[in-house]
């Protein structure tokens, strides 16, 4: 599992970090990550929104709330995972 926090995205449900992760490994081969590439999920194991969700890497999902926290001289650019 490679999982990663992005600084800045939250979950709009409690206010906790979210966690980004690419469904690999044996989370890859079980239910309901074994059609996804990637999940997303909040960080609060008592939060509603914990079990997650797949992710498109090109959207950012209903929950999360993306705070800008980019320098003014780096916005415009691209930050992967």
């Amino acid at each position: 599992m490679n999982a990663k926090i992005r600084p800045g995205h939250i979950c709009k449900t409690c206010g906790w970090p979210v966690i980004y992760t690419l469904c690999n490994g044996g989370m890859g081969r079980t239910q309901p990550y074994i059609n996804h590439d990637w999940w997303v999920y909040c960080a609060n194991k008592t939060c509603e929104k914990h079990p997650g969700e797949a992710h498109d890497p090109n959207n950012v999902p209903e929950f999360v709330h993306v705070q800008d926290q980019t320098p003014v001289s780096h916005r415009g650019r691209a930050y992967g995972l």
